[in-house]
This record gives C-alpha cells, structure tokens and sequence, in this order.
C-alpha cells in the first residue's frame, strides 16, 4: 500500500479529475490513429474548435494537439 501525503493525495485527486481518456483520430505527434491519451476536459471542452489542448501522452510526455485530431468521450 502507497502512504501519500495529504498534498501528494490531493494532487494525485486532480490530476485524475482534469483529464479524461481521448483516441488519436488521425496521426500526429509520433502518434498513430487509435492511441489513446489523456486530454484536459475543461480546456477541451471551453476551447473553440480550431484550438490545441494539453495532452499526456502513453510515455508520460506532455503536449499540446488540435482537437480535429482527437475523439474524446465526456
């Protein structure tokens, strides 16, 4: 069993709250259609469009895509 500290459960608490699992819809980033990544919801669902959002890739890596790139369930 992992002891966090309160600070530690709170941020863990977080990250698993802002992101939601979202499909690579087409190839981009060293990425092929069909990965799965983690998006932030609500800056997927507040931004336009045509906007980038911040992903966590399978390897840990952060970074940004356009969302036409992305199929997310929310």
């Amino acid at each position: 069993m992992k002891i966090l500290t309160y600070n530690d459960w709170l941020n863990e608490a977080k990250a698993s709250e802002q992101y939601v699992n979202a499909t690579i819809t087409s190839p981009s980033l060293g990425m092929k259609k069909g990965d799965v990544v983690k998006v932030d919801a609500l800056q997927y669902t507040s931004s336009g469009n045509d906007k980038k959002v911040d992903i966590i890739m399978a390897n840990g890596k952060k970074a940004s895509i356009g969302k036409k790139n992305l199929d997310v369930k929310i």
